[in-house]
C-alpha cells in the first residue's frame, strides 16, 4: 500500500510516485552519462558521446538501434562507432597541432549558420540538450570540426588513401585507451 502522504494526495500523489519510480529506474543510466569509455592522448570520450555515435552509425547503416538483437552485432556496432570517435579525436588533435584551428570569428559565424539552419531558438536549445552541450561546448565542437575540415582539404584531399594512411599513422603514435569492455570479437 502507498505511504499515507501519497494516499491522501490522490491522483497527484500517484503521479509523484510514478515519477519517483521512473527517476529511480533512470538513475543508473543518467549516472553513466559522464563515464569515460576511451581516452585519446588524455582526451576523454564519454559514454553519452558513444551512445549518440552508436545511434548515428546504426542510422547511417539503415538500422534501428532497438532492432539489434544479436550481442555480436551490437558489439560490432559499438566497436565501429567507438573507432569512428577515436579517429575523429585523432584528426581533431592533429588539425590543431598543425595550425588548422579557425579564428574565433569563423567559429562564431559557423555557429550562427548552424543556428539559422534550425527552426528557431527552441530547436537550438533542444539540440544542445540532446548533445549534452553548453553553447560554449557547441562552439568548441564546431571549431574542432572546422579544423578537421581544413586539415583534410589542405593536406589530405589530393590523395584518396592519404586520410586512411594518416589515421593509421596517428593511431600508431597516439596513446589510445579503450576503457569500455567490448567482449570478444563478433
Amino acid at each position: 500500500m502507498a505511504p499515507r502522504i501519497l494516499r491522501s494526495a490522490g491522483r497527484s500523489g500517484r503521479w509523484v510516485a510514478r515519477a519517483a519510480l521512473a527517476l529511480a529506474l533512470c538513475g543508473p543510466a543518467l549516472a553513466l552519462a559522464g563515464v569515460p569509455v576511451a581516452r585519446v592522448d588524455g582526451v576523454v570520450i564519454e559514454q553519452h558521446r558513444l551512445d549518440r555515435a552508436v545511434a548515428a552509425h546504426a542510422t547511417a547503416q539503415g538500422r534501428n538501434v532497438a532492432g539489434v538483437q544479436s550481442p555480436a552485432a551490437w558489439r560490432r556496432l559499438v566497436r565501429e562507432a567507438l573507432d569512428r570517435l577515436v579517429d575523429e579525436e585523432l584528426l581533431a588533435q592533429e588539425a590543431m597541432r598543425r595550425g588548422h584551428g579557425p579564428r574565433p570569428d569563423e567559429v562564431t559565424q559557423a555557429v550562427l549558420q548552424a543556428r539559422a539552419g534550425l527552426h528557431g531558438p527552441a530547436a537550438f536549445e533542444i539540440l544542445l540538450e540532446r548533445e549534452g552541450l553548453t553553447e560554449a561546448g557547441f562552439a568548441a565542437r564546431v571549431g574542432r570540426q572546422l579544423a578537421v575540415e581544413r586539415l583534410v582539404a589542405r593536406e589530405l584531399a589530393s590523395d584518396p588513401d592519404a586520410l586512411r594512411g594518416r589515421l593509421v599513422s596517428l593511431r600508431r603514435s597516439a596513446r589510445v585507451e579503450i576503457l569500455l569492455p567490448l567482449g570478444g570479437e563478433p
